[in-house]
């Protein structure tokens, strides 16, 4: 059975796309300084703390002659920073971003939970009958919080968002770190996730459960063009063995 000329000429014309925007990213990277030898992985900074070490190893062990490298920044730059060519994946908060990322490809690796903390040397802490925090109690507090365009912040402004009187924000940071190393300033809060209770000690900080229990997803996120190439498929399968491993 001959198929129709019409096919036929969608079938080409379907190949000649595909071929032209596979190109047309090789060609953007190219001019953006990323290479074939390198995968670019934007990444928010808590991820640093336990995502990022299980995947150097686990892309390693799949792709040794590819260098991962990540580069960490605030949700909306690495979003920016991925439409025009100049990562080849992100790692991000994106329940409100996904839906806006055209011709992507988004894969759920985690999901976070957030805690209220405080330094260990800090007086203003909660006391047991405030466990888990409400918004009533954080709403009294004096907070350090990230940026506007950190995806931790838009969750911050989203869960204060009902309260009649928000908390004093006296600080604004642009390194989930630098934040975390502040609150020994004084009295002061911050919301952070709660996977960093594992660096508690080393970061001198106490984490209080919050009585929101919602849950935060952190995505995989990148061209629906690079899918089936050996190198992003490396990496979604390390993800893909990390949410495993974590359940």
């Amino acid at each position: 059975m001959e198929p129709l000329e019409s096919a036929s000429i969608l079938y080409e014309s379907v190949i000649q796309a595909s071929k032209s925007l596979t190109d047309g990213i090789a060609k953007a990277k190219a001019n953006s300084g990323l290479s074939d030898k390198q995968l670019n992985v934007g990444i928010v900074n808590s991820l640093s703390v336990d995502l990022v070490p299980y995947l150097i190893k686990s892309f390693n062990e799949r792709c040794k002659d590819i260098d991962l490298i990540f580069h960490s920044d605030s949700n909306d730059s690495l979003i920016n920073q991925l439409e025009n060519n100049m990562l080849d994946a992100i790692l991000i908060y994106g329940d409100d971003a996904i839906e806006k990322l055209a011709n992507m490809v988004v894969l759920k690796v985690i999901d976070d939970t957030l805690s209220f903390v405080t330094s260990t040397d800090s007086q203003s802490k909660p006391d047991a009958s405030q466990i888990p925090v409400g918004v009533k109690y954080l709403s009294n507090q004096k907070m350090l919080v990230l940026k506007q365009d950190f995806g931790l912040r838009k969750i911050y402004d989203q869960l204060l968002k009902s309260t009649i009187q928000k908390p004093k924000i006296y600080s604004e940071f642009s390194s989930i770190f630098s934040l975390s190393f502040s609150l020994r300033a004084g009295d002061y809060g911050t919301i952070l996730p709660s996977r960093l209770s594992s660096i508690a000690k080393q970061l001198e900080l106490n984490f209080y459960p919050l009585a929101s229990d919602k849950k935060y997803s952190i995505y995989l996120i990148f061209p629906r063009a690079i899918e089936r190439t050996f190198h992003m498929r490396s990496l979604v399968a390390a993800c893909r063995m990390y949410r495993i491993k974590i359940k």
